[in-house]
């Protein structure tokens, strides 16, 4: 016969309470599954990184954001840390080093570059035979080259099937700022090389304007220019930095932290822009500079002569 045992009633409270402690604990877990199983059924497919990433338009990639990084205007320096990266191409491209690769034949001069880490926005101005200065990216054709690689003050070109170099010449630089600084001392006071006449209006020497925009190379160690974004995320201008003195461009009475939004009514906006601009000026007897100073819209007038 079984014995029964008898349990005390100041138990049987706690016993009730484990009870249904223990029944609340399953239902609860089977109600979960219940409704995990539920909400995976009703949940949309899972989205890839890939398909959820941010597509920055190829205007914005290949115009803005490499500046952001570095200077567009001074290849002999980097911009805030910057350190000379070798740009990206592609699969095949990427395999050239170019390290022993010879000085290429063709008459091209290379007047500077803008490297890019990340591949998208290296581009360099090259002037060909007929005096042409163009904005070249990876893969343009030049004087039936095509360009491979974009280095820091050098491009690598493939010319026929073989890796050429074509690469700054500062020593023609240095010899012609030599040769124009001892005009300068014969002639005496550079003064009248630029003249303010009144708030914010200057007379340009034609002459003066002309052995400066000669050379390139010169122009693009004299200032140290990056994009100027709008609270939209949109170049309106472009904002100067280091401006040395004595320079065309302090002379021009240009300031450091200007903006230049505009010349001549053009939008300045790009980097090609930039240089459509640069080489218009070279034909222009007057010109204005509309541009930001201190949060304060002012134009700048210069007369040629």
């Amino acid at each position: 016969m079984a014995t029964r045992i008898k349990i005390p009633k100041k138990w049987w409270t706690a016993i009730h309470l484990l009870l249904l402690a223990t029944t609340a604990w399953v239902a609860a877990g089977t109600l979960g599954k219940l409704f995990a199983n539920r909400v995976e059924l009703l949940a949309p497919p899972a989205v890839t990184k890939k398909e959820t990433a941010t597509v920055v338009p190829a205007s914005i990639n290949r115009d803005y954001s490499y500046i952001l990084r570095r200077n567009i205007f001074n290849s002999q320096k980097s911009y805030e840390g910057f350190e000379s990266t070798q740009s990206k191409t592609s699969s095949e491209d990427t395999k050239i080093s170019g390290t022993d690769a010879p000085k290429t034949s063709l008459k091209l001069k290379l007047l500077g570059t803008v490297v890019d880490p990340d591949g998208q926005g290296a581009f360099a101005v090259i002037e060909n035979s007929s005096g042409t200065q163009q904005l070249y990216r990876l893969s343009d054709i030049v004087g039936g080259a095509k360009i491979v690689k974009i280095e820091r003050n050098r491009t690598l070109l493939n010319h026929n099937g073989k890796v050429e170099a074509l690469e700054v010449d500062f020593t023609l630089k240095n010899s012609s700022s030599r040769k124009r600084s001892g005009i300068g001392q014969r002639n005496g006071n550079a003064s009248s090389e630029v003249s303010r006449i009144s708030e914010g209006e200057y007379l340009v020497s034609k002459q003066y304007l002309a052995s400066q925009m000669s050379n390139m190379n010169r122009l693009l160690t004299q200032v140290r220019a990056v994009p100027n974004l709008n609270k939209s995320g949109a170049a309106n201008g472009f904002k100067l930095f280091s401006i040395k003195r004595n320079s065309i461009f302090a002379k021009l009475g240009l300031r450091n932290r200007d903006v230049i939004q505009r010349i001549n009514g053009v939008e300045l906006n790009s980097a090609e822009k930039g240089l459509e601009l640069f080489q218009a000026l070279r034909s222009e007897t007057s010109f204005e500079v509309d541009l930001i100073r201190n949060s304060q819209k002012t134009t700048l007038r210069f007369n040629i002569q």
